[in-house]
């Protein structure tokens, strides 16, 4: 009965959200009922504790990339407010921006309904050169920190043109926190 009053306390534990909670195991060569009973019990407690490390992963990452655009687009109408800047540009980055903002919520209400682990790719020509020149003038600037496109021409990729306009969001935007004067973005083919 030990095993059963063990499963029974871990089960409250894990109700309690203490998933790190585990029972005895009892020896390898034990094969009834109750060393069954207390091996799947710390199998669920594992994948139970698994499962919550990434949900926080992915909610970490959901939230960098939904500030990404917001920064942008707060930039740019900052921007505009004070007179600085062009217009026409600081419009065309916050449409921009506004259309990846929508489709990351789309994709959190479609994981949502689906239940799903992974996004799905829709493959489509892209352009990395205008990619790269995009994602450095939706970056804006910092205090003493310039973002700069290095491209030679059209490079024609074959990618999901969300999910790289992501990639490479984060990436300028990590780059920006530890540049110490400029951000190059560069493009070539190898």
């Amino acid at each position: 009965a030990r095993a059963i009053r063990e499963a029974s306390r871990a089960s409250q534990h894990f109700a309690a959200g203490q998933l790190s909670t585990r029972i005895t195991e009892p020896p390898a060569h034990h094969h009834d009922e109750l060393a069954e009973l207390s091996r799947n019990v710390n199998a669920m407690a594992a994948s139970l504790e698994r499962s919550r490390g990434l949900e926080q992963q992915f909610l970490l990452s959901v939230t960098h990339d939904l500030r990404t655009p917001l920064t942008s687009i707060r930039g740019y109408a900052e921007a505009i407010d004070d007179g600085n800047g062009d217009p026409k540009r600081a419009a065309a980055v916050i449409r921009a921006e506004s259309a990846r903002l929508e489709r990351l919520v789309t994709d959190l209400l479609e994981l949502a309904k689906l239940q799903a682990r992974a996004f799905t790719f829709t493959m489509a020509p892209v352009d990395l050169s205008a990619a790269a020149h995009t994602v450095t003038a939706a970056a804006g600037s910092k205090p003493g920190i310039t973002f700069h496109p290095v491209t030679t021409g059209p490079l024609l990729v074959q990618a999901d043109p969300d999910r790289l306009a992501q990639a490479l969001a984060n990436l300028v935007e990590n780059a920006g926190k530890y540049a110490t004067s400029a951000v190059m973005v560069s493009t070539r083919a190898e």
